[in-house]
Parts: structure tokens; sequence; C-alpha cells
């Protein structure tokens, strides 16, 4: 009686192999979905607004001239009304962001300047004014003077204005401005910018959730931020600081033990009282990613006067109540 063939040690391999190509190739595709879950569909719940203790920043933060919680405290809940009156309002001069401001391998030696930025906004900020930080002051000036504001259910103020940036809030005014951030102008210094700011009050949880998107695709990322109501340049400093932070931060806000995700750290933004230390992956972003972000998008929550899901200094709010109708005077000059 004929006996079949026995199995060469050849045929045993390469069922092995068929096997261990067929199990990684599974384990790949539930790997690609999970990720693929992770960045584009799950989103975490939106952080209140940060306190530290009983304050709504950090009492002697950074200098002895906050000793103790101050007794005003700015705006966090703004009306749809408002909201958009600022997005119905058209800047006639934003700045553009045509670049990428955090990667020097595509800029010359000869473009360097200074140690200044080669990768600058359109049209250029003034180094001079950019040199005073938080002193200089970003102003919105109506093209045809004070609007018509009355009183009104149904209908929107609709207007168009420039932006200037002064040395300081007293000369600002004094010229017929509306102080709207601290800081030079920027491309997020739009009133439709500061609408997105203004409607939320944690737009780090929702940064993030674009941020893992910027991560895999600029075009996503920026993409993503628009749908917070941001203009495009906005969304495109965004993208970039989140794309610069996954890069420079990678261990303290990619790898972090115990995260939910495999992306972002989940952990509090502020550690507890009465340090209300920034958590590591926030003090990484500062330290790589914030100085340029600020420079390169001028309006920040915390330099118009909005409080955030991230607690701060005292000694850096700063007194800024917003208007929908501000008086203001006429520029003669575009910038």
């Amino acid at each position: 009686m004929a006996h079949p063939p026995k199995k060469t040690f050849l045929g045993n391999l390469v069922n092995r192999c068929i096997c261990m190509i067929v199990c990684l190739l599974v384990l790949a595709i539930i790997a690609g979905a999970l990720v693929w879950y992770f960045i584009f569909y799950q989103q975490q719940e939106p952080d209140p607004v940060a306190s530290c203790a009983d304050c709504h920043c950090i009492v002697n933060g950074s200098s002895a001239e906050w000793p103790q919680c101050p007794e005003s405290v700015p705006r966090t809940n703004f009306s749809q009304a408002e909201i958009e009156t600022w997005n119905s309002q058209t800047v006639l001069n934003a700045y553009r962001l045509d670049c990428n401001p955090y990667d020097d391998e595509e800029l010359e030696e000869s473009d360097v300047v200074d140690d200044v930025v080669p990768c600058r906004t359109e049209p250029a900020q003034n180094e001079a004014l950019l040199s005073l930080g938080e002193m200089a002051v970003c102003a919105v000036h109506f093209q045809y003077g004070p609007l018509i504001c009355d009183e009104r259910e149904n209908d929107v103020a609709s207007d168009s204005y420039r932006l200037k940036t002064y040395a300081s809030r007293e000369e600002a005014e004094a010229a017929g401005g509306f102080v709207t951030h601290a800081g030079h102008c920027g491309v997020c210094s739009t009133l439709q910018d500061l609408a997105a700011y203004a409607k939320s009050s944690d737009l780090t949880t929702e940064g993030k959730f674009c941020a893992k998107q910027g991560v895999v695709s600029f075009d996503v990322g920026v993409d993503c931020f628009i749908e917070l109501g941001m203009t495009v340049d906005c969304a495109a400093i965004w993208s970039y600081n989140a794309r610069n932070t996954a890069q420079e931060c990678f261990s303290e806000c990619l790898l972090v033990e115990g995260s939910k995700t495999f992306f972002i750290s989940d952990e509090p933004n502020n550690g507890p009282a009465p340090e209300c230390a920034l958590n590591d992956c926030l003090q990484c972003d500062e330290e790589a990613s914030g100085e340029l972000f600020r420079r390169i998008a001028g309006r920040t929550r915390r330099r118009s006067g909005l409080l955030s899901s991230i607690a701060h200094p005292c000694d850096q709010l700063v007194d800024i109540e917003q208007e929908t109708c501000p008086e203001t005077s006429a520029l003669d000059d575009e910038w």
C-alpha cells in the first residue's frame, strides 16, 4: 500500500512563513485601524476654565506683584450674537503666512539677518515693535468710523477694519484704535480669530485633536483648525506649531506612560496648587514652540484678556474687555 509523501522541511518552513505573514498583516490592519481612530475620531471632552486653588490665575506665579487673587475676573462666556458679529466683520490688511517658521532647513544662510527668523509674515512685522514684547499692542480701526450697533435680536453689525501695531496702549488709544490684544499684530489678530478663541475656553483640548491629524498631514491639520473657526493663516501657524512640538517634545507629549492615546498626553494641563505648574508636554511646547508661535500669531487667548483651560501667573494676564462695536477712528494708511 502506497504511503503519502512526507512533508519536506522546506514545505513546513514555507507554511510557517505564510502563517506568520498573515498574522502580521492582521496585526498591521488592527493597529492601523486603532491609529486611524485615535487620530481622526477620538476626541476628549473639553476642559473647564482653569483655576489654581480658588483663583482664576496662579497667585505670585512669576513675581511678587500679585500676593493675592485679583478681584476682577475676565469674561469666559460670550453670546452667539457677539461671535457672529466678529465673524461678520472684514479685515482689510490681514497678515499672511506662506512658509514654515519652524523649518530652518528650507532657508538659506543668506536669508538670516541678525538671528531674526527668516520665515516672515506678509507683510513683514516691525522688528522694533516686536522687540517690545507685550508692551506693544495690536489695535483695530474700523474703516468708516464708529459702527452703528443698536440693540437687536436677529441682526449683526458688519463693517471693514484695519489692524495696526502700536508701541503702547496709550499710543493706540490716542490714535483712535481699539486694543484687541497685547503684542504685535500677526496672522491670528483678526476678529474672526477672536471669535474662534472666544467661543471655546478650551482650544488646548480641541487643538490636541487637530494636532494629531496635523502630525499625519499638515493640510488635514489646517482644515481641522479652520473647522474651529480660525482663518487660514492662523490655522497654518497652529498646525506648524503642533508639528514642531510633536517633533521636539516627542517623549513628553507622545509617549507618556499611562496616556489614553498613542499621541498626546492626557495629563491635567496644570499640576496641584499652589505652584500649578504646566505638565511636561505643555512646558516643552512653551519652550520649543511658544515664543515663535506668539510672534507669528500675534493673538493668543491670554494676550486677548481671555481665560483658558491652562492657568497662568496672574501678572501675565492682560486686562482687555473685548467689544463687538468699539468706537474707533479710520486709518489713512494701510499699515
